[in-house]
């Protein structure tokens, strides 16, 4: 259905390594000239929060990949965004979480001061769905807040990364037109961004096959390709 494989799933995630290679070589080769942002947009259903959750986080957190070591906050925006990046960032919903939430509703440059003051120090904060900013927060300070205060701590031409985030967000694609009125934003994505398509028919045959191989099963010769031609080119 349309449940998102999340973290723990992906041992079981397949069909998209070559593109979760291609986001981290983007993130390592891009810091110093697009800072720490990546946009990741795609249709409704193209499996961006898949990628991300299944593949991309695992990656991350895997030795030697970039940011390994560091925190990371994982959030989708909700109703109140600042909310829930200040729950991420401290990995509950407590008295200190709704300062930071004020704090950063207050000041744009709130979450790079905080990073900056972090014993944690540089912390990698991926903001899935976050076509939600539009969707679900009716307040249009917080939303500006939210905007501005990611793209402040990751912003590119810093002397040092020490203490700037590196931002990964999902996008909707029909909510482009959103994003441009947020002139940060707009030139954020248009520096550094992967547009995701569907999976070509071997990485969807992959995505059939291994699971099951797993799982020690075996296919009917024939089923794979009835399958795959009875999907047809479906975005989603």
């Amino acid at each position: 259905g349309l449940a998102a494989y999340e973290e723990e799933d992906a041992p079981l995630f397949f069909g998209r390594s070559t593109l979760t290679e291609k986001l981290l070589s983007r993130m390592r080769e891009g810091r110093e000239v697009h800072g720490g942002f990546l946009g990741i947009v795609g249709a409704s259903g193209s499996g961006k929060s898949s990628l991300v959750r299944a593949g991309l986080l695992p990656a991350l957190r895997s030795a030697g990949a970039h940011g390994a070591g560091k925190a990371i906050a994982l959030l989708t925006p909700s109703v109140h965004p600042l909310e829930s990046l200040a729950e991420a960032l401290l990995g509950t919903q407590s008295e200190e979480s709704r300062l930071l939430a004020s704090s950063l509703a207050d000041s744009p440059a709130a979450l790079r001061k905080w990073q900056q003051e972090s014993a944690a120090g540089g912390r990698v904060i991926v903001v899935d769905q976050f076509e939600e900013v539009f969707t679900l927060c009716q307040e249009e300070p917080q939303r500006q807040a939210f905007i501005e205060n990611l793209l402040n701590a990751c912003e590119p031409g810093q002397s040092s990364t020490q203490g700037s985030a590196c931002v990964i967000l999902t996008l909707r694609a029909d909510y482009y037109a959103q994003c441009a009125r947020y002139a940060k934003l707009r030139e954020a994505l248009a520096r550094n961004q992967e547009y995701i398509g569907p999976m070509n028919a071997t990485e969807l045959r992959e995505a059939i096959e291994k699971p099951a191989a797993m799982g020690g099963w075996e296919i009917e010769p024939d089923l794979v390709d009835l399958l795959l031609r009875d999907a047809g080119h479906e975005a989603g």
